[in-house]
């Protein structure tokens, strides 16, 4: 039989559908504009790392683990330092 469905999990639930269909759309969007995934996702980290999310390295030292624990949450989808994508440019 199955578990009743509480609020958490209904939360947990909703909180990665939300999630990954929001990925999904900025992956479409953009993507029919001629921009990748990496860079939606490099765009994504620049909310919190800066431009450090364009330098490839894929880890985040000590400079950047401040700002994190500062700022909080995510800077918006190619907002902020993202706005580099040429794609962004034309249409944000």
């Amino acid at each position: 039989m199955a578990r009743p469905y509480t609020v958490g999990r209904a939360l947990v639930h909703g909180t990665l559908t939300v999630g990954i269909l929001d990925i999904l759309d900025a992956f479409i969007f953009f993507g029919l504009r001629g921009v990748t995934p990496a860079r939606i996702l490099q765009s994504i980290a620049s909310g919190v790392l800066g431009r450090a999310a364009y330098q490839g390295r894929g880890e985040v030292g000590p400079q950047h683990r401040h700002r994190v624990d500062q700022q909080g949450g995510d800077g918006g989808e190619l907002g902020g330092a993202g706005t580099d994508a040429p794609a962004a440019r034309r249409h944000g």
